[in-house]
């Protein structure tokens, strides 16, 4: 019987762990001007790939195209994960010449990320794709999209 009270504290504690999170993210408050077309990001992590669908399909609700350009004014997508079992982090941003101009990011630190990665990644990946999107909302109320002439 005490046994099994302290396995479910134990699981309790674990569950807090994991669910614990911080979502962090910014926006520029300067108006500009963009290209419709975004960049699609390059060399995605294996672990957060299976979510870049869901980032893609945020900035075409926005009203956005992801795709290849030439543009050198188009945004560049990033989507950066780091992988530290103690520290996972999945990170979403919008770069227009070196610059960032969005930034959303979700962090789980504490050892119960290395007991159950995979849940780990897949809340983290969610929190900031939530903040990805009230950034967006945010930036979409100092952008001016205009149509790609380069694609």
């Amino acid at each position: 019987m005490v046994i099994r009270h302290f396995a479910r504290l134990g699981l309790a504690a674990l569950v807090l762990l994991l669910v614990a999170c911080s979502s962090t993210g910014s926006v520029t408050k300067t108006d500009v001007t963009v290209p419709q077309t975004v960049k699609a990001p390059v060399n995605v992590h294996p672990e957060v790939a299976p979510y870049l669908p869901e980032f893609v399909d945020a900035l075409k609700s926005a009203g956005f195209i992801v795709g290849t350009t030439d543009n050198p004014d188009a945004l560049e997508l990033k989507l950066e994960f780091n992988g530290n079992p103690f520290n996972i982090r999945v990170s979403a941003s919008l770069w227009q010449r070196g610059v960032p101009l969005l930034s959303a990011s979700a962090t789980n630190p504490g050892w119960g990320t290395a007991l159950a990665r995979g849940i780990a990644v897949n809340g983290r990946a969610e929190s900031a794709l939530e903040s990805f999107r009230n950034q967006l909302a945010e930036f979409s109320t100092h952008i001016r999209i205009v149509p790609d002439v380069s694609r």
